[in-house]
């Protein structure tokens, strides 16, 4: 697992590892590590975690269920059996599972916080998905909220990594053809662990997305609902109806989609 560096069990393990930042998460503080550990049976294959900056040398592990797999690629898209140095500089490296590509590897000496102990997990995003056949540009969105964590490209809302005692995530307000939304989303806790919700309802254009996010109290249960009351389960005729569901996507992020329905 890299150079391991004698240091006081109550502060953490030091050692020293290849690293670079997960993009995908808009927090900036989500990293990949590359330990000094082949995996599996073909060689120049080296093991990954995932871990999230606490502080500048403190880091905490997270999702440490999920073993990545790293490897430099040839030319012609195979692994180069020859290998990498995991504790020097590398422009590009491969996560086999997902033939995803990740660049700026770089070593750096970490201490990996013994709070691990309890394994830490990365919310999800969620991503705005428009109905089928329709182009994602004809989702005009007019305001996102929080904004820092708005991709308004890829339509996805990626909450920070910080544990969160609020059930709500974001909130967003669009337009599709002629109707205007606004739409809330976040997590409630249930027997089956953490679900997704959201609420969808039609703008009366007398309201502000941050405030009326504010004001928004959670629904008790998971699932689509239409309307602020949250007891309308099927959306009002003339209505743009949502299903949503939680999916695994590039690089085994967790992704709740909430797809629009014509």
């Amino acid at each position: 697992m890299g150079k391991i560096h004698t240091a006081e069990a109550m502060q953490g393990i030091k050692v020293d590892v290849l690293m670079c930042q997960d993009v995908s998460y808009r927090s900036g503080d989500v990293y990949f590590a590359v330990l000094d550990c082949l995996i599996g049976r073909m060689p120049g294959v080296m093991a990954g975690i995932r871990l999230k900056k606490l502080s500048e040398e403190e880091y905490l592990r997270v999702d440490a269920e999920q073993i990545f797999e790293f490897a430099r690629l040839a030319r012609n898209g195979t692994v180069d059996i020859e290998g990498f140095d995991p504790l020097k500089e590398q422009t590009e490296l491969a996560e086999l599972r997902t033939r995803t590509k990740h660049k700026g590897w770089r070593p750096k000496s970490v201490r990996l916080s013994p709070s691990q102990a309890t394994p830490s997990s990365i919310s999800p995003g969620f991503w705005l998905l428009p109905p089928a056949g329709t182009p994602p540009a004809d989702i005009q969105i007019m305001a996102a909220h929080p904004h820092i964590f708005w991709d308004g490209d890829g339509l996805i809302m990626q909450p920070p990594t910080a544990p969160s005692t609020s059930h709500k995530t974001g909130a967003l307000q669009f337009r599709i053809g002629r109707l205007q939304f606004l739409l809330i989303f976040g997590q409630v806790q249930t027997p089956m662990g953490m679900k997704p919700w959201c609420v969808i309802e039609q703008y009366s254009g007398n309201v502000v997305l941050e405030q009326w996010y504010n004001q928004f109290a959670v629904a008790s249960q998971p699932g689509v609902f239409y309307g602020s009351n949250h007891r309308e389960v099927r959306p009002p005729r003339g209505w743009m109806s949502m299903k949503m569901r939680e999916a695994k996507i590039s690089g085994n992020r967790d992704m709740c989609l909430m797809q629009l329905c014509a």
